[in-house]
């Protein structure tokens, strides 16, 4: 049975760490992808095994605006589309904008979209904003 999704999905234990499993390979396969490599065949099949599920599908609502999600199990449904989404990047040459954020107190990766490719931050709200408040005062302090 189809349904629309239109509230947060329960997840079990066993996708909760489904999930993890797929984020944990994504991450893995990026890292080696952003080094040149290819990555373990174990976590390609990880990836595979997800996108290969239905993922969810956008239909238009009612009014003809907001887009509904449906699928038969949400949460495997979601997962599948963050492994399409991962397989179109690591097979799409775009895991070469992948960058690492260069704030020090931040992990995380995220694609460099930026026309000259060497943005240093993740978030222009977040990390960059810090970094530079951390500077101004630092040049204040200086002065």
């Amino acid at each position: 049975m189809v349904t629309e999704i239109d509230a947060l999905p329960v997840a079990s234990r066993q996708q909760l760490e489904a999930a993890r499993q797929l984020r944990e390979a994504v991450h893995r396969l990026v890292r080696a992808g952003m080094a040149g490599g290819l990555g373990d065949g174990a976590d390609w099949e990880v990836v595979n095994e997800h996108a290969r599920r239905r993922p969810v599908a956008a239909q238009i609502g009612p009014d003809g605006e907001p887009r509904l999600w449906t699928g038969r199990d949400a949460v495997s449904a979601g997962l599948a589309t963050v492994a399409r989404d991962a397989v179109d990047l690591l097979t799409s040459g775009a895991v070469a904008r992948v960058r690492e954020c260069d704030a020090p107190d931040c992990a995380l990766l995220f694609w460099d979209t930026s026309r000259p490719g060497r943005r240093r931050w993740c978030a222009d709200g977040a990390c960059r904003s810090r970094a530079r408040s951390a500077s101004y005062r630092a040049r204040r302090a200086a002065t």
